[in-house]
């Protein structure tokens, strides 16, 4: 994490990265799909209580009391190192919605086509289907990286626009856990990617591996990934800007950057990721 504080050279933008790691929600698609996954058990069990509010209830109750707690101890989050330390209890924020999920059994007896159904309610942030197309053609790894609950949602959207996984296409996301297809109502305990700083140590992981890499995102859990990555780019109106602006980092629009700073995050949208490419 130290890498968080060091100054490294300036990154000309035909330059490519070796690898994109790009968030899921309101990064890629115009709405968060969260919903949907919870939206597919109560499809199927229309007489279930409580409802999705309940769960919501509850991690926003605990959010808030952390957040309040947190303010009142170190202040407002104006660095680098008190957001690592607020990301570092948000663990315990996300898990008590999580737990409370998986007590209940929201999940349980919801089948995978069930999931995958809901990909038709999904639409995507223009251009995006072009930039994945354009990256598959140059060879360039792409690796979605969500704290979203599954990821069978995502492969049905990717299939609709002619997209699998494969070598240089992955999905990196908390899974639920099924039995011949059917969910248990458990999560799959082998991966969790719950807190922006989980996204952090495998963004850093996944920088070892691959060498530059550029992350896009758009809200609170990509900030530390935004900033620590060698190319870090905000989607235009995305929360996360407010939070870079906080923290005093410098930001620029995509379009206008002339050469690609480690110190800068960008602000930009699909069409102007896809003129970095074509600067290759």
């Amino acid at each position: 994490m130290n890498k968080l504080t060091n100054s490294l050279k300036a990154l000309k933008p035909k330059s490519t990265p070796k690898l994109f790691v790009i968030d899921w929600d309101e990064t890629i698609t115009n709405e968060d799909t969260i919903k949907l996954v919870a939206q597919a058990a109560y499809n199927k069990k229309l007489e279930y209580e409580p409802k999705f509010d309940h769960f919501t209830d509850i991690y926003l109750k605990a959010f808030n009391e952390y957040n309040q707690d947190f303010t009142s101890k170190y202040g407002e989050r104006d660095t680098i190192e008190k957001e690592i330390k607020f990301q570092t209890g948000m663990q315990n924020v996300e898990m008590k919605s999580i737990n409370e999920i998986k007590r209940l059994r929201l999940f349980e007896g919801i089948a995978e086509d069930e999931f995958q159904a809901q990909a038709n309610h999904v639409t995507l942030k223009p251009h995006f289907t072009d930039f994945l197309g354009k990256c598959q053609e140059l060879k360039i790894p792409v690796i979605i990286l969500s704290v979203n609950w599954t990821k069978l949602i995502m492969e049905a959207v990717l299939q609709k626009i002619g997209f699998k996984e494969n070598e240089n296409l992955k999905i990196m996301v908390n899974e639920l856990e099924f039995v011949n297809g059917i969910s248990t109502g458990n999560f799959n305990e082998s991966i969790s990617i719950r807190t922006g700083l989980d996204k952090l140590n495998i963004v850093n992981s996944l920088i070892k591996q691959y060498g530059k890499t550029c992350y896009i995102g758009d809200s609170m859990t990509d900030l530390l990934s935004l900033i620590d990555s060698d190319i870090g780019i905000a989607i235009e109106e995305g929360s996360v800007i407010e939070s870079v602006k906080k923290l005093n980092f410098p930001i620029k629009n995509l379009s206008e950057a002339e050469e690609l700073h480690k110190e800068e995050v960008y602000v930009g949208n699909w069409s102007q990721v896809i003129n970095l490419l074509n600067k290759h």
